[in-house]
């Protein structure tokens, strides 16, 4: 039976048209919202069935997705200083501030001093956060594994194929869209549009990030 593959495989899109601009916003298909819909109805199932599935009491279930997410991220990097995690999970610093206070004042985050510089805090999971998140892990695999046990070797061909193409057309629409917003405001500063290449290099680092916060 085929693996599912945790890699997302790089940017296939073709290099923008002579004379259209890579922010030139894309064109809709008539049946993209009735298309959408049902992407979004079908995804739901399975966030609910395979992703977020009911868990065995592991902990987390009490917390805010935000302070989940943020344990993640930690439990992943640990060490990170504040602004890195602000970048890695893209958001402001002053909001993360409060997500990591809470944390701590639950006893799920350490902030250590580190060891060459004083001035600069290092954040870690607590033992019983990473314990927390662990769990909370195998319980996902156990559920996804459980998934695609049911499905044929050509069914688990087809579910790989079509989330490739799904994640595909998100970094692509995506990268359109911050494009876009980017050559806005370097156009108001008076600022080179980006590059084509450099907007290739930097779908393939915002990727390498989410891969290994997954």
């Amino acid at each position: 039976m085929s693996s599912l593959s945790a890699s997302v495989p790089p940017d296939s899109a073709a290099p923008p048209d002579e004379g259209r601009g890579i922010t030139d916003a894309p064109e809709r298909s008539p049946i993209a919202g009735e298309a959408s819909g049902a992407v979004a109805d079908a995804l739901f199932r399975v966030a609910r069935a395979v992703m977020f599935g009911a868990d065995k009491d592991t902990g987390l279930e009490e917390l805010p997705l935000s302070q989940v997410r943020c344990l993640r991220v930690i439990g992943h990097h640990e060490g990170l200083k504040m602004q890195d995690l602000a970048a890695r999970m893209d958001v402001k610093l002053p909001a993360l501030s409060q997500v990591v206070d809470r944390l701590a004042k639950r006893g799920l985050v350490e902030r250590r001093t580190d060891v060459e510089d004083r001035r600069v805090v290092r954040l870690h999971l607590a033992a019983e956060a990473r314990a927390m998140v662990e769990a909370k892990r195998r319980n996902r695999e156990e559920r996804l594994a459980a998934a695609v046990a049911e499905l044929d070797p050509g069914g688990v061909d087809l579910v790989i194929e079509g989330l490739r193409m799904l994640a595909e057309a998100g970094e692509r629409a995506q990268a359109k869209a911050r494009a876009a917003r980017e050559e806005a405001e370097r156009l108001s500063d008076g600022d080179e549009t980006e590059s084509y290449g450099e907007m290739l290099d930097r779908q393939e680092s915002e990727r390498r990030r989410f891969r290994e916060d997954v």
